[in-house]
């Protein structure tokens, strides 16, 4: 169902956001994507708007997963953490809504 959104419509290459991604100190900052929306999804948001090349991966909802994570759960938090390759909650930062 993502994948019928006219996302191309909506969506375009950030400059803005590009910089900022960029300015951040890779070797204290791992830059990971986690979303409720399913892989094809995230992954086309990214790229719209010009950023895909700054993650270094992606932790999404998986809709036919049993159980279902996604957030707010802890679940899903710890999964991403896993994925991420992250060990402390303390270090870790979510940013977004």
């Amino acid at each position: 169902m993502d994948d019928a959104l006219p996302l191309e419509d909506l969506l375009e290459p950030d400059p803005e956001l590009r910089k900022l991604l960029q300015d951040m100190d890779r070797s204290k900052v791992k830059l990971w994507l986690l979303t409720n929306a399913y892989i094809n999804h995230g992954k086309r948001v990214v790229r719209l708007l010009g950023v895909e090349d700054q993650f270094e991966g992606l932790t999404y909802c998986d809709y036919g997963a049993k159980p279902m994570l996604c957030k707010p759960s802890l679940q899903m938090l710890k999964k991403a953490m896993q994925e991420a390759g992250a060990t402390e909650v303390q270090a870790c930062y979510f940013v977004g809504s």
